[in-house]
């Protein structure tokens, strides 16, 4: 996680001592490897490699490769169906 001193300074203007910073932290799903010059080289869980910008990384815009919205997806589907299911069997018990 990005400390808010950390963000602040960003802001300020003091990005170098930042991509020391957020060297071998995570952020969202990304384990944030390296500064690679125009932004950090990325790992996802799933193994995905990206360069990712700070900007996005900073703002958590970015949160991993997009493995994590299918699998977000996947758990409100499976959830929406055991709903169901229960009102289902709800009628008749």
């Amino acid at each position: 996680m990005i400390s808010e001193g950390a963000r602040k300074n960003v802001r300020r203007g003091f990005g170098g001592d930042m991509r020391k910073r957020l060297e071998g932290t995570s952020v969202g799903f990304w384990s944030v490897l390296a500064w690679t010059g125009n932004g950090y080289e990325c790992r996802c869980r799933c193994g995905t490699e990206r360069v990712v910008s700070a900007q996005s990384l900073l703002r958590r815009d970015s949160l991993s490769c997009g493995c994590a919205s299918s699998d977000l997806r996947r758990e409100a589907l499976a959830k929406r169906k055991e709903k169901e299911l229960a009102k289902f069997r709800e009628k008749f018990e």
